[in-house]
């Protein structure tokens, strides 16, 4: 019966509902069209008659539109007809209507309304019955005509203030005094609205006003529907609402100031009222916000305080040294409370920087033969090698084989030509850095710099004659201004005139005379001296460009700015005029000059002119013959030198350095850039190639350098450097460029000592270690701005992102898969909670129900300890209401939640039910009572000597003596299992400090065999003490971590195989760098560390194990210092000194010198220094702490991989011997079963055994298996001795054992059983042999490595003897080292794996030559009728079988190449004037030695006409001169290329070698400069700048 009544009424409050939304939507759709309409749209034309905006906002207040589908229609044709109607009758609003209905047909909600409101018009009739209709409705809206009557806004307003959201009624109701409105209102709302007009027309007369006032005034009553209260609007004639009679008095004025300002007293009040309501509000949550807060410090606080106690507790048992800020830190370890990290520069721990983690001595100090500063260059050069090693096509090669193949040096005596050579990887190493140097387009810019001169400054002078620009800075006003006679004048310009005629003059001594003219003639100073400014440029190389410019300048503005020279009679004043415009244009154009430009300042100008010519014997210089020309180069440069020396204070240097003096290797090579391909690329050449090509980097980086100090200069309003300033920071170029292996030695550049031994002939191996490292660091520096890099770098950065992508989705699945885990651990933990609760509860009302039945005595105890859960539940109505009140698994909060999962997860680590933790008092106490339990057991049987008790039985007798020794054992126990037990606690802090898996595991089963944990028989689960539980936590901690670490390590392989650079593991509170290098070995890590300053103190020793790291300033700094006077000091700082200060400490933390600080260099290479440096590091800082993750993972993970690699047969000590013990009760056996330990003393008699068994007994100075004993026989004992321990490896190479060396130092000794079969020869052969154990001695060694090695005697001895010779380094040489086996698989530049060590050896030189004079032969023979080399004389037979059989020696190749030129040269012919005996005979090797003659000579055939196989004499002479004095097949090997470059040329000049045969022969050569017809005659003495200017003419530049 109640749901039919509440039917209806429930279907009413829908619909009221829906008819409401449907309002609303058309109200806020009608306000949108409003915003967007003209106001003549808005309001309602009394001219037109046009339907209007208001008009619907009226008919949406008296709810006219049906609910549904038609009044949505009624209410788009009513809105669109406001438009169509104007489009239909084309008013002149017609356009604008058109676009406002577009503009509001997407506001309607569906296309068929769209489709009314476009298409409906309505008609003029019922525009205006419709506008007729709206005016009787709303008679307020006729008051004002032109204003707003009834707006959709605040139709908008109402509807909203009438919502469900503000509290409105259901409809929409509102009451006016007029009849037609009162017809759809209730009576109560009307007769409301007609009492508050009267009201206000009351108010209003009685504050002294007229109701006339308030006559078009309207009141509008609402009723909410929440409190039943009503709402009482005014309406003016405007229809501006007033919410009180109160604010309609204020708007009329007719209320006092008091009554105004008491109702905002009062508005401000409730405004005050709400605001602390708000307010309270706030403070009330904001108070709640902090008890939540305090209550989770204070449960924190409560678990620290009991972890604190219970570790406090356990660590009184034990007497350790742990420092107090050690303990904190394993106490909140322990209890993972997690410590909020903090900067490193808080820490307070007492380490400083000489006992920091990269303080403590390192396993590695350094490489053999590698200077220590020396070291970081090392392992840059080597990393750079593995990690771009496809890039350069090279096979990467472990550090330390790099590092010997490095400092190699061939022992003396050794004849072999693999011996003799460089070793394979460092000329594959170059080959493949050349290769990839000289196929980037960046070489051009560093292959042509040594040919750069001044012209590259200003490169468009040779241009800009006919432009008539400036190039020397003059005072114009001054040098016009200056009285001088017209006549001279006019004079000196008419000498001036043929430099100035002839744009493109191009003899200097012809500018000169000129110039020279005109300084006799003129008077006027500042000419004068402006002359001599451009006198003194003849030392330019386009010197001819420069006077000529510069004397068509001052031409130019002397004849515009002194018209009266032409005209004596023209006006003064125009002649001033003219005189001021040609000096504002001279200074303007001076402007724009260069800061090095020359300029003619006041002291250059001199009253007398007395100029004495540098040049007054030219012309006679050229008749004294070639001593006399000789002669005068050398007068020149040196009047040149002085004047240059006189200037260098004050002359502005250039960027470009000085042009250095071309060497033999210049000479040899062709005069394009070789390519990557090319045929002098090879074995022979490749150490002479490297320094070429380092000597044209090294150049262009000098002129990088220049530009980079101009540009700072510049940028510090400073002038460029003078002459004498930049010759002295090029001088320490090389410093700047590289680091600590260009430290100079003996007073000079190891770099640019290389260079020059290189490029003068010299060997390679030759060279120091540290010079080999300067070339291999320049050609890295030009590798890094290769474009093959920058694709390799670049393409690595687009996979890592993408492999950092693939990794980051697996670090969320982690942690996904980690919160998982902790939700179903709470949620097991709640229902553990629950189940425990009921437990409680069933055994309270069981012992209820028991009490109960002692006096009943209804219910037996069996039948009591048998009720089931049901039974005890429904014993009464209390039980099972309490039952029923049980806590539920979500009633428990966190912090209960949080105890029982702590409780699993310790129950899980000992892989039990139930864990006790007990106290070492209580374990003490357990163990006294379980002693006096048995011997209360055997105070039992009632006698002392069960053996005189003959009544007992067997099996009495035997439980007697049983417990009579498992009393003898414990009390043996507990007298040994004290100190086992502290020995144990300790493993257990240190292993919980340490967190790797290795080290806790062993420190579990040591714990587990002193018995600190052991079955409960109480609980049936295991007790332990709470050092062992918090170890076997941080077990399973560890496991978790490393399962996740496997999960993601291929994810980081891939990562971490997309290089981009080397970064450091991480860095230390001191900023000590901690480096790991992907192709360096497992467990190795590189520390970097600062020295500190010493500060003139005398210096502290260092604590035991750690460095001496203070050092002098002078000891600290090295290579070139900056350039400090090239900064300004900041505003922001106080000096000069305290910017230089600042800017100092980027070299070192102290910032006492402007130059890079030495580091302290090392490696721990061991698994126990690598755990004692992570004990250093404190977890708390922001780096240290990240630093110590990053080393325990790494560490752990290289202990895993030691553990799976794991030798069986090592012997370690007693603790390993010990953890593969399980039982506790075997310990005292197994220390009685271990026979041998490692001693470090007492080794006398083996060692004297050993000797005996290698060196026959009595023979003094006899050989040891077939080597010398060096002394051995002496020595007693083998501690402390130094070994060279080879140990033989997988190698590449078959015919020969490969074996690496380390040196090593012998430690400790021990006894270890060996099997060994028994051979009787007296007796036949057993089918069963006879097995023996020896007790063999082994020597363990500590290798400098970081490896620890076992030894027998007889390798002991080889060893020490093999470290003797070593250290004398006479007479000893290791073949089968492992860098001798590398073989380079990805490039193969030397060919084949037999051939490589051989490559640049003289055979193969001479197999070269042979094959190239095979291939130019059959060309040559047809050029003479007369052979005498491949004739009837047989010397070409000769010659071939001398170098197939006797081109071991370098000599004999040497003379072949001699003899193969002769023959070449007798085929081709001599030219005519070779044998012309009017010259003197040229001398070769002064040629050569003399630098301004070396300018001079050209080798290779490259003239217009080539008349021979050499270009001239001298030439051919100087040859020769190079082949006789060469010492490597590197220089030979060019001079052959040379040789047959000619011979190609001549051929080809001739027509006798067409380009397909001579692409057969050499298809890799580039021999396209041989077609020049230019008649350039020197090609190899332009630079890149000039190649490109096809139009310049290149004589004038040599």
């Amino acid at each position: 019966m109640s749901s039919a009544i509440s039917s209806p009424t429930g279907s009413g409050d829908d619909k009221d509902q829906k008819r409401r939304k449907q309002l609303k939507r058309m109200t806020k759709i009608l306000e949108s069209a409003w915003q967007e309409s003209d106001p003549c749209f808005q309001q309602q034309d009394q001219d037109d008659g046009v339907f209007s905006l208001a008009a619907i906002g009226n008919k949406l207040d008296q709810m006219e539109y049906r609910l549904g589908k038609h009044g949505w229609e009624d209410f788009s044709k009513d809105l669109g007809g406001v438009y169509n109607l104007h489009v239909k009758k084309k008013t002149k609003r017609a356009t604008l209507a058109k676009q406002t209905l577009d503009k509001i047909l997407p506001l309607l909600p569906a296309p068929s309304l769209q489709d009314a409101a476009s298409s409906h018009v309505p008609t003029a009739a019922a525009a205006t019955t419709t506008s007729r209709n709206s005016k009787k409705k709303s008679p307020a809206s006729s008051a004002t005509k032109g204003h707003k009557k009834r707006s959709a806004a605040s139709t908008s307003a109402d509807a909203d203030y009438n919502s469900p959201a503000r509290g409105g009624d259901s409809q929409y109701e509102s009451r006016t005094h007029s009849p037609a409105r009162k017809k759809n209102k209730t009576q109560e709302l009307a007769d409301r609205e007609d009492r508050s007009m009267e009201l206000l027309r009351h108010f209003v007369t009685e504050r002294g006003g007229d109701a006339r006032l308030v006559e078009n005034f309207t009141c509008r009553v609402t009723k909410k529907a929440d409190t039943n209260a009503f709402n009482v609007n005014f309406y003016g004639a405007n229809q501006r609402r007033f919410r009180s009679m109160l604010e309609v008095g204020r708007h009329f004025g007719l209320l006092e100031q008091g009554a105004a300002g008491q109702a905002n007293s009062r508005n401000n009040n409730n405004k005050q009222s709400i605001r602390r309501k708000a307010s309270s509000n706030e403070s009330e949550a904001e108070k709640k916000q902090l008890r939540k807060e305090l209550d989770k410090l204070r449960n924190r606080l409560k678990t620290a305080t009991k972890a604190l106690d219970n570790h406090a507790s356990g660590a009184s048992t034990a007497a350790t040294n742990t420092a107090d800020g050690k303990e904190a830190a394993l106490a909140d370890h322990v209890t993972g409370f997690d410590i909020e990290p903090v900067d490193d520069y808080l820490l307070e721990d007492g380490i400083t920087r000489c006992s920091c983690a990269a303080a403590r001595i390192p396993d590695i100090t350094g490489f053999p033969m590698v200077p220590e500063h020396c070291i970081p260059d090392v392992l840059m050069a080597w990393d750079f090698l593995c990690t771009f090693s496809r890039a350069i096509s090279l096979t990467p090669i472990g550090l330390d084989d790099f590092a010997a193949a490095l400092t190699y040096t061939p022992p003396d005596g050794q004849l072999g030509d693999d011996v003799a050579a460089p070793p394979v990887y460092l000329a594959e190493a170059h080959l493949g850095l050349l290769k990839l140097l000289l196929q980037d387009a960046y070489s051009d810019d560093w292959w042509w710099a040594t040919l750069e001169t001044v012209e590259e400054e200003t490169p468009d002078l040779l241009n800009l004659v006919d432009k008539g620009k400036p190039v020397i800075k003059v005072d114009m006003n001054a040098l016009l201004s200056e009285q001088e006679d017209p006549l001279i004048t006019n004079s000196w310009l008419k000498s001036l005139e043929s430099v100035g005629k002839d744009a493109t003059v191009t003899q200097l001594n012809e500018a000169k005379a000129a110039i020279k003219a005109a300084l006799g003639l003129v008077s006027n100073k500042w000419v004068h001296a402006y002359l001599r400014k451009t006198l003194d440029a003849s030392k330019l190389t386009n010197a001819a460009a420069f006077m000529c410019q510069s004397v068509l300048f001052l031409v130019k503005c002397v004849r515009e700015a002194r018209p009266d020279l032409i005209n004596c009679t023209a006006p003064s004043e125009k002649v001033r005029q003219v005189k001021e415009k040609v000096v504002a244009e001279a200074s303007e154009q001076m402007a724009n000059l260069t800061p090095s430009a020359p300029c003619v300042a006041n002291e250059d100008v001199v009253s007398d002119f007395e100029y004495e010519s540098e040049d007054s014997d030219d012309e006679d210089a050229e008749h004294h013959g070639k001593g006399g020309i000789r002669h005068h180069r050398h007068s020149k440069e040196a009047s040149e030198n002085d004047i240059l020396e006189a200037d260098d204070y004050a002359k502005s240097a250039s960027v470009i350095p000085p042009r250095p003096t071309p060497t033999i290797v210049d000479l040899l090579m062709p005069p394009t850039k070789p390519g990557p391909d090319s045929e002098y690329l090879n074995p022979f050449t490749w150490y002479a190639m490297v320094g070429a090509t380092a000597h044209r980097v090294l150049h262009r980086k000098k002129r990088l350098l220049n530009e980079v100090d101009d540009y700072m200069r510049a940028q510090h309003d400073l002038k460029p450097p003078s002459v004498l300033e930049r010759s002295e920071r090029e001088k320490v170029a090389a410093s700047r460029v590289l680091t600590e292996c260009e430290i100079a030695m003996d007073g000079g550049s190891p770099t640019e000592a290389a260079i020059q031994h290189l490029c003068k002939g010299g060997h390679y191996l030759q060279l120091s270690t540290a010079e080999r490292l300067c070339l291999l660091r320049l050609m890295i520096e030009a590798a890094y701005d290769t474009n093959r890099l920058y694709e390799v770098v670049n393409g690595n950065i687009k996979q890592r992102q993408s492999a950092m992508k693939a990794l980051e989705v697996e670090q969320r699945r982690a942690k996904k898969d980690e919160k998982e885990k902790a939700i179903a651990d709470a949620s097991t933990a709640r229902e553990r909670l629950a189940l425990e609760a009921k437990e409680r509860f069933l055994d309270e009302k069981r012992e209820e129900i028991r009490k109960l039945n002692e006096k009943s005595k209804e219910l037996s105890d069996d039948v009591i300890e048998s009720l089931t859960e049901e039974d005890i539940v429904d014993f009464d109505d209390d039980i099972t209401a309490d039952f029923l009140a049980l806590p539920s698994p979500d009633f428990f909060s966190k912090a209960d939640v949080k105890g029982m999962v702590d409780r699993m997860h310790e129950e899980a680590a000992f892989d039990c039910d139930s864990l006790r933790i007990i106290t070492m008092t209580d374990l003490s106490e357990r163990e006294r009572r379980h002693l006096e339990e048995m011997e209360g057991q055997l105070a039992g049987f009632g006698v002392e000597d069960a053996a005189a008790n003959s009544h007992l039985d067997k099996e009495t007798f035997r439980s007697i003596d049983r417990l009579k020794r498992d009393i003898a054992k414990a009390k043996e126990q507990m007298e040994k299992l004290p100190a086992l037990r502290q020995r144990a606690m300790m493993h257990l802090r240190d292993a919980i400090e340490d967190g790797t898996i290795k080290v806790l595991r062993a420190a579990i089963t040591a714990a587990k065999r002193a018995k600190l944990s052991g079955p409960d028989e109480e609980t049936g689960g295991v007790w332990a003490i709470d050092l062992m539980r918090d170890a076997a936590l941080e077990l399973d901690r560890a496991k978790a971590s490393k399962r996740v670490i496997d999960a993601q390590r291929d994810l980081v392989l891939k990562r971490n195989k997309c290089f981009i650079r080397t970064e450091p593991l991480g860095i230390d509170r001191f900023a000590n760098r901690f480096w790991k290098f992907d192709g360096d070995e497992d467990g190795r890590f590189w520390v970097e560390t600062e020295y500190t300053f010493n500060e003139g103190a005398e210096p502290s020793r260092p604590a035991p194990g750690f460095l001496k790291l203070q050092r002098s300033p002078s000891q600290i700094a090295f290579g070139a210092s900056e350039f400090e006077q090239d900064f300004n000091s900041r505003e922001d700082l106080d000096s000069a000194e305290d910017f230089c200060r600042f800017s100092r400490r980027e070299h070192h933390s102290n910032g006492f010198a402007p130059a890079l600080a030495k580091h302290s260099w090392g490696c721990q290479a061991t698994e126990e220094s690598l755990r004692a440096t992570i004990k250093l590091l404190n977890g708390r800082g922001f780096k240290e702490g990240t630093l110590k993750a990053e080393l325990k993972e790494s560490l752990e993970q290289t202990v895993g991989n030691d553990e799976k690699h794991e030798n069986t047969d090592a012997v370690g000590t007693i603790e390993d011997v010990t953890a593969a013990v399980e039982s506790a009760d075997a310990v005292t056996e197994a220390v009685e079963s271990l026979s041998s330990i490692v001693q470090t003393i007492g080794d006398s008699n083996a060692f004297m055994a050993a000797k005996n068994k290698a060196i026959p007994h009595g023979s003094q100075g006899a050989t040891m298996n077939g080597h010398a004993n060096n002394g051995l026989d002496l020595i007693e004992s083998a501690m402390g001795q130094k070994v060279r321990v080879r140990q033989e490896i997988d190698g590449s190479r078959k015919d020969l054992a490969v074996a690496r060396y380390e040196n090593g130092t012998v430690v400790g000794w021990k006894y270890a059983n060996e099997d060994k079969e028994a051979n009787d020869d007296g007796e036949e052969m057993l089918s069963t042999p006879i097995v023996l154990t020896l007790e063999i001695p082994y020597w363990k060694v500590a290798s400098e490595r970081g490896h620890t090695l076992w030894l027998k005697g007889d390798a002991l001895l080889q060893s020490m003897n093999r470290f003797e010779k070593w250290s004398r380094g006479q007479g000893y040489f290791e073949d089968d080292a492992a860098f001798f086996a590398y073989r380079n698989d990805l490039g193969k530049f030397l060919g084949g794996a037999k051939q490589a060590p051989y490559s640049c050896s003289p055979n193969s030189f001479a197999s070269v030559m042979i094959k190239r004079e095979s291939e130019l032969y059959s060309k040559l023979k047809i050029l003479s009728y007369d052979n005498k080399w491949g004739g009837k004389c047989g010397a070409r037979a000769l010659w071939t079988n001398s170098m197939k059989d006797y081109a071991f020696d370098f000599a004999t190749v040497k003379q072949g190449l001699v003899t193969l030129e002769k023959a070449f040269f007798e085929l081709i012919g001599e030219f005519p004037d070779y044998n012309d005996a009017s010259g003197d005979e040229p001398n070769a090797k002064a040629l050569l030695n003399d630098p301004f003659t070396r300018n001079d000579i050209e080798l290779e055939s490259i003239e217009k006409n080539i008349p021979g196989l050499w270009n001239s004499k001298a030439s051919r002479l100087v040859f020769l001169e190079i082949v006789t004095s060469s010492k490597t097949t590197g220089i030979l090997a060019l001079c052959l290329d040379l040789l047959c470059r000619n011979t190609m040329a001549y051929l080809r000049k001739h027509k006798l070698l067409n380009n397909t045969e001579a692409g057969e022969l050499f298809a890799s050569e580039d021999y396209s400069y041989m077609d020049d017809t230019s008649g350039s005659r020197r090609v190899r003495g332009l630079n890149l700048w000039q190649r490109k200017k096809k139009t310049v003419n290149y004589e004038e530049f040599f």
